[in-house]
């Protein structure tokens, strides 16, 4: 399953466009595109695997350099979930 477009964006506004693991300013037009400055992608919290939805509550948004890690890095935990701060909060 993918996130939307409407989705990816509703997300994005919550974070105010900041990593939610480690806290980097994005830019919204550098989605996706990993050698751009503030590039960033959109994860599920809940892998679609696991019965997670395409849904804002359920989208993490990230800095390519916590979206490419492994999730046992990226949650602090052995499960394949990502586990973050909530929408609006950021890590210092």
């Amino acid at each position: 399953m993918v996130f939307s477009e409407d989705v990816v964006k509703n997300a994005f506004d919550k974070v105010n466009g900041y990593c939610q693991i480690c806290g980097k300013k994005l830019i919204f037009n550098s989605r996706g595109n990993a050698e751009a400055r503030g590039a960033w992608e959109a994860r599920h919290i809940k892998p679609a695997s696991e019965g997670g939805k395409d849904e804002v509550r359920n989208c993490m948004i990230l800095c390519m350099d916590c979206y490419t890690k492994p999730a046992e890095v990226r949650s602090g935990n052995a499960p394949a979930r990502v586990e973050g701060p909530l929408y609006g909060e950021r890590r210092k």
